[in-house]
């Protein structure tokens, strides 16, 4: 028995805090971990874009090149007929002009230094070409000539751009040879499929490698590029042949596993001119170090709230069943006839001390008093049924100034969350504090602008409140929360998905014994079909469900509390804005009279 009502205890104190706090801790937990992984991918994916864009930037030359060579038809022709020419050597009258047209296309050659030299081809007989290096210069007397083979294996290929890697050897002694990697496009003529020529860019690998490693020093980072066939062509010192295969064997995968190193996510963005593919892998428990940290913080919680919960437990459950072990004693003695214990005045425990004095008035009060005591009990109990059935809605009431001096200790004073929890909490207290249908309009405006001050919170400087309220006609009787789902539907139908900014005015007028209340925006606007369809639904002609639900409720409240005695205006044109018009018979607050709502309009508030 003592180990049920320890379990029984148990459940009492775990079930109302265990269960609340897996259920939003989970939720929390979840949602934020979430939005803090998306925030992170989306910095390493800005962090690659930079890098891609610093890496393309130092392989400009050859899209330069490209675009004078191919779309300046004169800078072609010349440069050919100066190439036809100098094939016995360069005249003294076009030695000037070479050099003003090399200049001109070799402008930014000196600046970028990852270049090795650029080499511009035409196909002539001689076999003369542009080097960065020599001018014009004849193939046959130049140290490199790998490259017009391959432009000769690829001229009638479809691809008008190739890589691959080549060795140099610029000087005749040993140790001159170095590895280069060099790209290839094609030149053609406005109107002509077969190639003019071919620019040829030489990239000295090893000072690319050494930029990558400038763009990302941390440990354990990998980045690399790979051409169209999927070969790593540079690569940060981090990312050797291994971790690069590893990760380019993961496909399209967000993440791969490299043995050894554990799982890295891997963040991947393509060059579209040269067809590159870039590459950036980061050891997953660096990038995702703080929801890892949040998450293993927030188990570690909940374990502690566990283990105290058992703790508590344990400890009343032993209390309780002592106390429960003393009331059984004295029902026993009162039933036997014998002397009941003498409880202490200033005992603790409640059980035996309520019990002892119930026992106690049952013997000595014969059954009338008892029955009184049951119809009071029962009248008690009724009581408390009522106050019952106040309880849950201002439990939300007592929630919300719980988190609302919650927000304030986590800042030391007023913050945006707490003036949205604010102005909450006085639209519950308007819609709960009492059974009136009807209250006075100045009491719904401010209702209102507390409504307004959270949406302006939410959509930050994407829209504009005007205000157009004759000042007489805040005493007149309207009913309660009339206006908030007229701008809910303009905020949610007409501005939120509108780009820009966008504007609501508010404006409330009588005229002739009856009250206008008009919600107008500059919003999307509806189609006439759709306006068509919505007007229907008030008609009560279309039942099915949908959108605009504050619109049909106010529709149906309305035609509750005056009947058939309301009218409702709907016009709406598309991307100009919707209108909505409520006109209601005008009810002054009592003490007022009908008089006071008439008269000229001077002004607005």
């Amino acid at each position: 028995m003592k180990m049920k009502f320890f379990r029984k205890t148990l459940s009492f104190f775990i079930v109302p805090v265990m269960i609340p706090i897996l259920i939003l801790g989970t939720l929390s937990g979840i949602t934020l971990n979430r939005y803090m992984r998306q925030g992170i991918d989306e910095r390493y994916e800005d962090r690659l874009e930079s890098h891609r864009t610093r890496i393309d930037a130092m392989m400009s030359e050859l899209d330069w090149l490209n675009m004078n060579l191919s779309n300046n038809p004169s800078i072609q022709f010349r440069l050919k007929n100066m190439i036809s020419k100098c094939k016995d050597g360069i005249p003294a009258n076009t030695y000037d002009e070479i050099n003003t047209i090399m200049d001109l296309l070799y402008g930014s050659y000196n600046a970028n230094t990852a270049v090795e030299s650029i080499y511009i081809y035409f196909n002539n007989a001689g076999r003369q070409f542009i080097s960065s290096n020599n001018r014009i210069t004849n193939l046959d007397y130049f140290f490199d000539q790998d490259w017009y083979d391959s432009y000769q294996a690829h001229i009638s290929g479809p691809e008008q751009t190739w890589s691959e890697f080549r060795k140099i050897a610029p000087y005749n002694f040993a140790g001159s040879t170095r590895e280069i990697f060099t790209i290839y496009r094609k030149i053609f003529s406005p109107g002509k499929r077969t190639p003019e020529g071919v620019i040829v860019l030489n990239v000295r690998g090893d000072h690319v490698n050494r930029t990558l490693n400038e763009l990302v020093g941390e440990e354990n980072h990998l980045f690399f590029v790979t051409d169209g066939e999927g070969r790593v062509i540079f690569r940060n010192r981090q990312a050797g042949a291994e971790r690069a295969e590893a990760v380019l064997a993961a496909g399209n995968a967000r993440e791969a596993r490299i043995t050894g190193q554990g799982t890295y996510r891997v963040y991947r963005q393509e060059s579209g001119d040269l067809g590159w593919n870039y590459c950036l892998a980061v050891p997953g428990e660096v990038a995702y170090q703080v929801p890892n940290r949040l998450t293993r913080m927030a188990a570690g919680l909940i374990c502690l709230a566990l283990f105290l919960s058992t703790v508590t437990s344990y400890f009343f459950a032993r209390k309780n069943y002592k106390s429960l072990m003393g009331i059984v004693d004295i029902f026993d003695k009162a039933t036997h006839g014998q002397e009941l214990p003498a409880l202490s005045q200033r005992t603790t425990d409640v059980y035996n001390y309520i019990l002892y004095n119930i026992v106690e008035t049952f013997l000595q009060n014969d059954f009338l008093q008892v029955q009184l005591s049951e119809r009071r009990y029962k009248l008690k109990a009724m009581e408390l049924m009522a106050l019952q059935s106040q309880i849950n809605p201002h439990f939300l009431m007592n929630t919300l100034q719980t988190v609302y001096w919650r927000c304030i200790s986590l800042t030391q004073g007023p913050n945006p969350a707490t003036e949205m929890l604010e102005n909450l909490s006085e639209i519950l207290h308007y819609s709960l504090e009492s059974s009136q249908e009807l209250v006075p309009l100045k009491e719904e405006l401010n209702i209102t602008r507390c409504y307004l001050d959270i949406q302006v919170q939410r959509y930050k400087n994407q829209f504009d409140v005007i205000w157009d309220v004759w000042a007489p006609m805040e005493a007149v009787m309207v009913p309660k929360l009339i206006i908030q789902p007229l701008i809910e539907n303009s905020i949610y139908h007409g501005i939120r998905d509108k780009a820009g900014h966008s504007t609501i005015k508010i404006k409330i007028d009588s005229r002739d014994g009856w009250v206008a209340i008009t919600v107008l925006d500059n919003g999307l606007g509806m189609d006439r079909e759709r306006l068509e369809q919505l007007k229907k639904r008030l008609e009560g002609e279309d039942t099915q469900e949908g959108v605009h639900i504050g619109l049909l409720n106010t529709h149906k409240r309305l035609e509750l509390i005056y009947g058939g005695d309301y009218k409702i205006r709907l016009l709406s044109r598309p991307g100009r804005g919707t209108m909505i018009q409520l006109k209601i018979r005008a009810l002054p607050r009592e003490g007022q009279g009908a008089g006071a709502l008439s008269g000229p309009q001077p002004g607005a508030v």
